[in-house]
C-alpha cells in the first residue's frame, strides 16, 4: 500500500470517527428526549448516521485495496449526502430545542400559577383552622372552669391536631409565596436578649419531651441587628425544632456571636447526624433524609428550604456540617444591617466554618 493510499485511508477513517461521535451524541439525545414529538425523526437520523459510518468503512476498504476508481463516485455521494445531512440535523435540532423550551416554559408557568394560587388562598385555608383552634381554646377554658377532666384531654387532642395541621399548612403556603415572590421583609432593630428568651420558652417543652438539655447563649458586645424579627424567629425556630426532634437524651445549643459586620447564629446538636448523601438533598423542597425520617418525625420537608430562602432574602445564608452519630451544626449568618434592595448581599463560604463546627461537635 503506497503513501497516497495510506493518506486517503487516514482521512476517510477520520471522517468515520466524526460520524461515530455524532452517532453517540444522537443516542444520548434520544435517551434524554424520551417520548418527545421528534423522537421518531431522531431515530431516522440515527439510522442515516449508521449508514454513513458504514459507507466510510467501505470507502476505507476500497482505498486500502487499491480500488481508487470507485472512490470518486463515493466522494460525490458523500459530499452531497453530507450537505443534506447537516442541513437536516440543523433544522431538526432547532425544532427540538424550540419544543423543549416551550415545554419548559409551560412547566414554569404552571408552577408559578400553582404557587400564586396557593399564596392567594392562604387566608381561606388558614381561617377554618384558626377557628377550630380558637373554639378549642374557648371550650378548654369552659371545661377547666367546670372542673371536667375527661373533656379536657379530648379538647387538647383536637387543639394539638389543629395546631400541627396549621404548622404544616404554613410551611406549604410560605414555600408557595416564596416561589411566587409574595413575601416582603420588614427590617427593624431586633432585641436579641428578648428573642432568645422567647425561643427558650417556646422550645423548652419540646426539649423536655425528648429529654434534651437546651442551652441558648449570647456573646457579649454584639453589634446591633436590624432584620425582620418575625422571619428571623421563624428561621431559628425551624433550626432548633429540627435539632430537638432529631436528638434524644442529648444537647441542643444556640450560640449567637458577631464579627465582620454580621451576626452568627450557630445551632448544634448531639443527635443522629447525616451522611454526605443526605446532606446533598437537605435543602431541596419536600426532601427529607430518608423514608424512615418521614414516618418517624413527620413534617413536609419544607422547613429548611424556607429557612434558607428567607436567610438569603435577608442577605445571609445557612450552612451545615454533620456526620452520622456525631450530630449536626447549622450556621445562620446575617448582616448586621440589611442590604439595599438594589444590591443584595451575596453569601460566601468562610474558612472558619469548619473550625467552628469542629469545636462544637
Amino acid at each position: 500500500m503506497g503513501p497516497e493510499q495510506l493518506l486517503t485511508a487516514t482521512f476517510i477513517l477520520a471522517g468515520a470517527g466524526v460520524v461515530l461521535f455524532a452517532i453517540d451524541g444522537t443516542a444520548r439525545l434520544l435517551r434524554v428526549l424520551g417520548a418527545s414529538h421528534y423522537t421518531r425523526l431522531w431515530r431516522i437520523m440515527l439510522g442515516l448516521q449508521a449508514c454513513f459510518f458504514l459507507g466510510y468503512l467501505l470507502a476505507c476498504g476500497l482505498a486500502v485495496s487499491g480500488h481508487t476508481a470507485l472512490l470518486l463516485p463515493l466522494a460525490g455521494i458523500a459530499l452531497c449526502g453530507g450537505a443534506l445531512f447537516v442541513w437536516l440535523m440543523a433544522r431538526l435540532g432547532a425544532a427540538t430545542i424550540a419544543d423543549i423550551q416551550a415545554a419548559r416554559g409551560e412547566a414554569e408557568a404552571a408552577s408559578v400559577a400553582r404557587s400564586t394560587m396557593l399564596a392567594n388562598m392562604s387566608h381561606e385555608l388558614r381561617t377554618p383552622l384558626s377557628t377550630i383552634i380558637g373554639y378549642s381554646d374557648v371550650l378548654l377554658e369552659e371545661a377547666e372552669a367546670r372542673g371536667e377532666a375527661r373533656p379536657n384531654g379530648d379538647l387538647r387532642e383536637i387543639r394539638g391536631a389543629g395546631a400541627r395541621l396549621l404548622s404544616l399548612l404554613d410551611d406549604i403556603l410560605d414555600h408557595a409565596r416564596l416561589e411566587a415572590g409574595r413575601i416582603d421583609l420588614h427590617p427593624r432593630p431586633v432585641d436579641l436578649p428578648a428573642l432568645v428568651d422567647d425561643l427558650a420558652a417556646t422550645l423548652q417543652p419540646l426539649a423536655d419531651q425528648r429529654r434534651n438539655h437546651l442551652r441558648l447563649s449570647l456573646a457579649p458586645d454584639l453589634p446591633p441587628l436590624v432584620a425582620d424579627k418575625a422571619r428571623l424567629r421563624q428561621i431559628l425556630i425551624t433550626l432548633l425544632t429540627n435539632a430537638c426532634a432529631f436528638t434524644e437524651d442529648g444537647r441542643v445549643t444556640l450560640r449567637v456571636t458577631g464579627g465582620w459586620g454580621e451576626l452568627i447564629f450557630t445551632v448544634s446538636d448531639t443527635g443522629v447526624g447525616m451522611n454526605r448523601e443526605q446532606l446533598a438533598h437537605l435543602f431541596q423542597p419536600y426532601a427529607q433524609a430518608t423514608g424512615h425520617t418521614v414516618r418517624r418525625y413527620g413534617g413536609t420537608g419544607l422547613g429548611l428550604t424556607i429557612a434558607r430562602e428567607l436567610a438569603r432574602m435577608m442577605g445571609g445564608d445557612i450552612t451545615v456540617v454533620s456526620a452520622p452519630g456525631r450530630g449536626s451544626v447549622f450556621t445562620l449568618r446575617l448582616p448586621a444591617t440589611p442590604p439595599a434592595p438594589d444590591h443584595p448581599a451575596t453569601p460566601c463560604d468562610r474558612p472558619e466554618q469548619s473550625a467552628l463546627a469542629s469545636d462544637i461537635l
